[in-house]
């Protein structure tokens, strides 16, 4: 399954440098999120820039960044309108990309992942302040210095 991971820096050499990632919350293109969001198939590009970005909010909230891994992983499905699901330890191996915000992202401490996701100043500000894709062998690059 295609899933995206939200990261923290600090993490990424860790991961990188071949300690799996151990079990943890992620978001896929699920059946809930197709439902939920009126997509036309799990496989609409649409629906997987959404689920890129519910993560990187995700991410976010949690009091770190929109750095993003999309990856191929096992993982199970929750029945969240979001496309939450618990991925299973993965190995860097698996990651296809990277996603990193331009900028420094405003600090939304205080909400939840719905509220975020429906106020129209956190939707301006991930326009305003796209995801960059990276190649995996450009993790470095986005982790904090040593």
């Amino acid at each position: 399954m295609l899933v995206f991971i939200a990261l923290d820096r600090a993490d990424l050499p860790t991961w990188a440098n071949g300690r799996p990632l151990s079990s943890r919350p992620g978001f896929a293109v699920t059946t809930a999120m197709v439902d939920a969001f009126g997509f036309d198939s799990p496989t609409e590009e649409t629906a997987e820039y959404t689920a890129l970005n519910i993560c990187g909010l995700a991410g976010l909230l949690q009091g770190g960044s929109r750095l993003v891994a999309v990856a191929d992983a096992e993982a199970e499905e929750t029945n969240s309108e979001f496309g939450e699901v618990r991925v299973k330890a993965v190995g860097y191996s698996a990651v296809r990309s990277l996603f990193a915000p331009a900028a420094s992202d405003p600090d939304l401490t205080g909400m939840t992942l719905a509220e975020a996701w429906d106020d129209a100043a956190v939707q301006e500000a991930i326009v305003d302040n796209p995801l960059l894709w990276y190649a995996p062998s450009e993790w470095n690059t986005l982790s904090p210095p040593a």
